[in-house]
């Protein structure tokens, strides 16, 4: 069995996958091409992919985890190489304007772009915008990341999906514990005390222009119903 976290930005989806390791006893992978942007895209190499298929036969259970956007073409690969019968998908989802909200503190560790990333220059610096004050790409690619789960969920494309918000996921630990033993079959021990991608907290001002940008481009999108992500 595969579990597969599909983590949405700022989602402690990196605190959810070290439990999960710490309680499964593994080490996860992940199949992105690449940083940033390269999380549109699969890419294994033949090594890693010759254990992993020897893995699934043995029916060892192989933790993942990524940025996972659930394109026509990265399901079909992973369909192709595993089944998607033998992939349990996890997805962790929050509130758009806080995952928004923490844009501004990665630019403010680190100037740079989310989804286009570059060691050559500070991109925040070349390209930031005076009515947005953030890269808009970076939230449309959040709204979307969502857009697309949702929409998997609710034409059952895929049937072996299990959301998990942030809330519970940082404040209710045994419930997730018990959610995901349930959802996997398995008798999980989620610690507490393990986190990882953790900073200090802190809120920026998010423009009104910003605001109504995200509500519209999300409006755009008639059937699906995106009040889990608080729009």
């Amino acid at each position: 069995m595969i579990v597969f976290i599909a983590g949405g930005f700022s989602t402690a989806s990196i605190t959810l996958t070290k439990r999960l390791e710490n309680s499964l006893g593994v080490k996860a992978y992940n199949f992105k091409a690449g940083s940033g942007i390269g999380a549109l895209n699969i890419r294994i190499n033949s090594i890693k992919l010759l254990k992993l298929k020897l893995q699934n036969i043995l029916n060892k259970t192989i933790l993942v985890n990524q940025h996972f956007f659930p394109t026509k073409n990265n399901i079909e690969i992973l369909d192709n190489l595993f089944g998607l019968k033998n992939i349990k998908f996890i997805v962790t989802y929050r509130n758009v304007f806080d995952s928004i909200n923490n844009l501004f503190k990665g630019r403010k560790r680190k100037n740079v772009f989310r989804m286009l990333r570059s060691n050559y220059y500070e991109t925040y610096e070349n390209f930031k915008s005076e009515r947005y004050d953030i890269n808009i790409l970076d939230v449309l690619f959040i709204i979307n990341f969502y857009a697309m789960w949702f929409k998997i969920e609710k034409e059952n494309y895929i049937k072996n999906i299990q959301f998990i918000g942030f809330d519970e996921n940082t404040k209710n630990i045994d419930l997730v514990g018990e959610k995901l033993s349930k959802y996997l079959g398995l008798d999980l021990n989620l610690d507490p005390e393990i986190k990882g991608g953790v900073y200090e907290p802190s809120t920026f001002e998010i423009t009104d222009e910003l605001k109504d940008l995200v509500k519209e481009y999300a409006g755009s999108f008639k059937d699906i119903d995106f009040s889990r992500v608080g729009l």
